[in-house]
């Protein structure tokens, strides 16, 4: 068995990774461009415009949306459990693989559609006060479609960091889920692609190396648009495995606890 030291590549150079996000992301912006559709600037008034968005967001986000999502995520977490395997194959480790946890999965899934619930509410009521806005000013339809538009991409905007940050938690999880049923490897080290766009929590996290059981492990992401990964560490632990500074680990839970309380694998 042998300790290699490897490079993971960030997401922005993993084709297969940036494939699976792509989807993800398509899937998302597909639910807020038709409720974008269904405003009727026909209307007398911003209200007539918007009145049948509620109805028809709550259609999108339904059980569809789930099936589409919950399919998306099952498939990254099989590439990132593979991705895990392969890396241990090449440290000379060749054990048998388990099923991936689709409970966890389904949890997650209904975590991403609740935050696109969450969007899809807070694009109808910037519709509301932009509409109401230019109805009042006395714009014409070309004006009230452009309001429309910068409503949309605004949401476009949180929808592409909510499912690029998906994207990433799933593929870390199915890593972590990979090295515990190994029952070999010791700890994970976090690996972050240093860059001017680093930012200083995962630069600071970065080359750092965690008991595979420590409750407080860090795993990314660590905020939104995160491309940070595990890698599995074999051997004796070192004896500074797990310290980081407080203020990282403040800001890691303060993500964590009150932006993206996704469900964890354990």
């Amino acid at each position: 068995m042998k300790h290699l030291h490897i490079v993971m590549p960030a997401a922005g150079t993993n084709p297969r990774l940036n494939q699976h996000e792509f989807q993800m992301q398509y899937a998302y912006q597909q639910i807020l461009h038709k409720l974008a559709d269904a405003v009727d600037l026909q209307g007398a008034d911003a209200q007539q415009a918007i009145a049948g968005l509620s109805h028809y967001s709550k259609a999108l986000t339904g059980m569809s949306l789930f099936v589409l999502l919950n399919h998306y995520s099952t498939s990254t977490a099989a590439m990132g459990y593979g991705d895990a395997n392969d890396i241990l194959i090449e440290q000379g480790i060749n054990v048998a693989t388990q099923p991936i946890q689709q409970d966890l999965i389904n949890q997650i899934t209904s975590f991403a559609v609740g935050n696109l619930d969450y969007i899809t509410g807070d694009m109808q009521d910037r519709l509301a006060e932009s509409l109401q806005e230019g109805y009042a000013s006395g714009e014409g339809i070309p004006d009230l479609a452009d309001r429309v538009q910068d409503v949309l991409d605004i949401s476009d905007n949180k929808a592409t960091r909510d499912a690029r940050t998906l994207t990433n938690e799933i593929y870390n999880q199915a890593h972590m889920q990979r090295y515990r049923d190994s029952n070999v490897v010791t700890g994970v080290q976090y690996v972050c692609a240093q860059s001017e766009g680093t930012c200083d929590v995962c630069a600071a996290l970065g080359g750092t190396i965690w008991d595979i059981n420590d409750p407080n492990i860090v795993t990314p992401p660590t905020h939104y648009n995160c491309r940070c990964r595990l890698l599995s560490y074999l051997g004796a632990l070192p004896a500074n495995a797990g310290q980081v500074d407080s203020d990282v680990m403040d800001a890691y839970n303060d993500f964590r606890q009150n932006y993206w309380n996704v469900p964890a694998y354990s």
